[in-house]
């Protein structure tokens, strides 16, 4: 995984259930992004990416397991 890649991901949203009660919640949504960031593994976290959709909306920090597949590497 490295910046430029083309990614299709899970596209979880935050929503508040409670007052003090925030959840992630993904419904089903999949978008294709593009790689802009990536952040290498450490003892307390997994690798995380920042990415950018086609739409303009932008999520940091998405954990390696919601990428679904490459679509496309960069060179």
């Amino acid at each position: 995984m490295q910046v430029g890649d083309m990614v299709k991901v899970t596209w979880t949203s935050m929503w508040e259930m409670t007052p003090g009660e925030i959840v992630e919640c993904s419904y089903g949504a999949f978008k294709q992004a593009l790689v802009t960031a990536v952040k290498p593994a450490d003892l307390t976290n997994p690798m995380m990416i920042d990415v950018v959709a086609f739409d303009g909306t932008t999520k940091k920090d998405l954990e390696i397991g919601h990428v679904l597949e490459i679509i496309s590497e960069s060179r």
